[in-house]
């Protein structure tokens, strides 16, 4: 079976994967963070509209304490700084006491009768609110401004914790998806294997049989009319020769040079001892076995393929 699922197959789909993951998440990641700053501007504009109509109401009356104290319970929150302003006079400022915010410039343009929609504007760690009010006291009347910065701290953690938990997610898919790919790719090279190793060409590339003699090469085993001998690694490895050339004659320097390679002082007369010894072993399921392995007189030896009829007969 042709393998469809590779290493380099497998490592492209996991790149395709962790690119359309990334993505995606990057798109879901930035609509939540509209979708947050959105809800935050909508509450923040919201507060300050509720305080502005408020401080109106205080500012006809005069009574500063009630203005001051709500100023100071919006700073106890997500308020960063309170200013009302007449023009260019400021009625109130109050800040939360961080340096950044205490130096920041809060004079705006003075605001004519025509600009009397609230206004946002988001800046690096808050969003700036300006809520037009009417000012009427005894020396002047006008449009001024109530002016709130609020901070964006809660709003940036919630995207962070979204963004952090989209991108664990889809890393953690992912990761699951190579694990599955990574697993079904061995589990079909074992199925392979297996189909190989099971399959008859495979298993006639590992049996060889020279009629009544069967040679196993994988489990080592040989049987001669069905009866299993035992034999030394050397003798399997000259009968597995012998057997994979059947009928072609093999001198004594042709079977060194064939299984004797690692042996340096290996000679002729360890070939000869091998032959003997491999014909004795052969000789308990046959009583010639000088008809199996033959010699060819000033040549050497050959595999000549038993016949159980053959080997009854002796």
């Amino acid at each position: 079976m042709k393998r469809w699922l590779s290493n380099r197959s497998v490592l492209l789909l996991g790149v395709i994967l962790f690119a359309l993951g990334i993505a995606v998440a990057s798109w879901e990641t930035t609509k939540f963070r509209e979708s947050e700053y959105e809800t935050f501007t909508e509450q923040s504009l919201q507060l300050a509209s509720v305080f502005a109509r408020s401080a109106q109401v205080w500012l006809i009356r005069g009574n500063e304490e009630s203005l001051g104290f709500a100023a100071n319970l919006m700073l106890a929150g997500s308020g960063q700084y309170v200013r009302i302003a007449n023009g260019n006079e400021a009625v109130l400022d109050k800040r939360n006491g961080d340096p950044a915010i205490e130096a920041l410039d809060l004079e705006l343009d003075a605001i004519s009768s025509v600009d009397i929609e609230p206004s946002t504007t988001l800046n690096s760690g808050r969003l700036d609110v300006v809520v037009p009010i009417e000012i009427a006291n005894q020396r002047a009347g006008g449009i001024g401004i109530v002016q709130i910065g609020f901070s964006d701290t809660y709003a940036g953690a919630q995207v962070r914790s979204h963004r952090l938990l989209v991108f664990g997610l889809t890393g953690g898919s992912w990761s699951l998806l190579m694990l599955a790919a990574i697993l079904v790719m061995r589990i079909l090279t074992m199925r392979s294997r297996l189909a190989s190793i099971q399959s008859p060409e495979s298993f006639n590339e590992r049996v060889i049989r020279c009629g009544a003699l069967e040679i196993d090469t994988d489990t080592c085993a040989v049987r001669l009319c069905e009866q299993e001998l035992e034999l030394t690694p050397k003798m399997f490895e000259l009968l597995t020769f012998l057997a994979r050339h059947e009928g072609k004659t093999f001198s004594d320097s042709d079977l060194l040079a064939a299984l004797w390679t690692e042996a340096n002082y290996a000679a002729s007369g360890d070939v000869k001892q091998c032959i003997y010894m491999l014909r004795r072993r052969l000789g308990v399921a046959c009583a010639d076995p000088k008809r199996i392995i033959v010699n060819v007189k000033g040549f050497g030896y050959r595999l000549e393929p038993p016949t159980e009829a053959e080997l009854r007969n002796d």
